[in-house]
């Protein structure tokens, strides 16, 4: 995709990316899939093909084991042509009955709740008219972005996401991916520009483009999922020692680390853990000192990253409460639970 389209907003950071990016323990020592994912000795790793005209959807998820169709998302264009032009049509005819009354000559004197029917009519066709033409610009606008773009379709599947653009076809299961990483404008509005996927292997990653229709949602189903698969193997690989990396920080056993290991943050001194604005803000216990601030753009794996920290806190939480704890043995295979992750959403 990066070499038909060398203007793509992420091709430029994608060499750096991949130098400064490395898979967490829990990826590189990951069980098989859990009964409702494809069997992973069954797994098929295949380059991007093209599609045909008449690209039949079932024998691809088949082919890639993504299990069954879930949600289609793509550029919705259609309805909002339709609405604007049904919309100016309707106001258009709020003027007909002026243009016959207007036809008979005046024959005779118009009376005050004439008058007052006749401002409501106009001032009817001309928010109808006005609203017509806004959402036929916005169709419009929709359509040519969405050609430019080689029509993008999603296809959200139980096992994974299937992306149709152009001739091109990319597929990836969850279990697959290795980075998610989410970027967005720095500054006010905070608007999404692109969401990637990076597999574990070196195949192209999965870009979403925000101009599909619900790519929001469509973004919040694909973090729950990454979440439901690899947090609970996560939280096994903190608890069994392991360094956990997250781009520019690193979980280990004492705490949060930084540039290396030449910031730490130990968890007796971890403070608040909040997301404003784009930007992840760490605080220490007890001061109103900032320990860092990170854009979410620069964190790999945030849906992992603060489900994790939150499982971490209540952990030591339990332990002071409890001075001898049973010892934890973590469901590998659990589903997320529902509250766990609300909070994130």
């Amino acid at each position: 995709m990066s070499e038909e389209n060398p203007s793509s907003p992420y091709a430029a950071e994608q060499d750096d990316y991949m130098t400064t990016a490395h898979s967490l323990p829990y990826i590189e020592k990951y069980s098989p899939p859990s009964s409702t994912s494809p069997p992973q000795e069954q797994s098929i790793v295949q380059p991007r093909q093209e599609a045909t005209g008449f690209t039949n959807i079932d024998l691809l998820t088949t082919t890639y084991q993504l299990g069954k169709v879930q949600k289609i998302y793509k550029n919705d264009y259609a309805s909002d042509m339709t609405r604007g032009l049904i919309s100016c049509i309707l106001g258009v005819l709020c003027f007909l009955p002026l243009l016959f009354a207007s036809s008979n000559g005046g024959a005779s004197l118009p009376t005050i709740g004439s008058l007052r029917g006749s401002f409501g009519l106009i001032l009817l066709g001309f928010l109808l008219f006005g609203y017509g033409i806004n959402r036929t610009i916005s169709g419009i606008n929709k359509f040519i972005t969405n050609t430019h773009h080689k029509n993008p379709q999603y296809y959200l599947c139980s096992h994974g996401i299937l992306l149709l653009k152009g001739k091109q076809i990319q597929a990836l299961r969850w279990d697959q991916i290795n980075i998610a990483q989410k970027n967005v404008l720095t500054g006010p509005p905070y608007l999404l520009q692109y969401y990637v996927l990076r597999p574990l292997d070196d195949r192209e990653p999965l870009v979403l483009e925000p101009i599909v229709t619900g790519v929001e949602g469509l973004i919040m189903q694909i973090e729950r999922e990454i979440a439901r698969y690899f947090l609970p193997r996560s939280i096994a690989a903190y608890r069994a020692g392991h360094r956990l990396n997250f781009g520019p920080l690193e979980v280990t056993s004492q705490g949060l680390s930084m540039q290396g290991g030449e910031k730490n943050l130990s968890w007796e001194t971890l403070g608040s853990v909040d997301v404003r604005e784009g930007t992840l803000m760490i605080k220490e216990k007890g001061t109103l000192s900032m320990w860092a601030n990170i854009d979410m753009s620069e964190l790999y794996n945030a849906c992992i990253f603060l489900p994790l920290i939150h499982q971490i806190k209540q952990d030591r939480l339990s332990g002071e409460v409890n001075p001898n704890p049973l010892p934890h043995r973590s469901p590998i295979h659990a589903p997320l639970p529902p509250s766990e992750w609300q909070e994130y959403e």
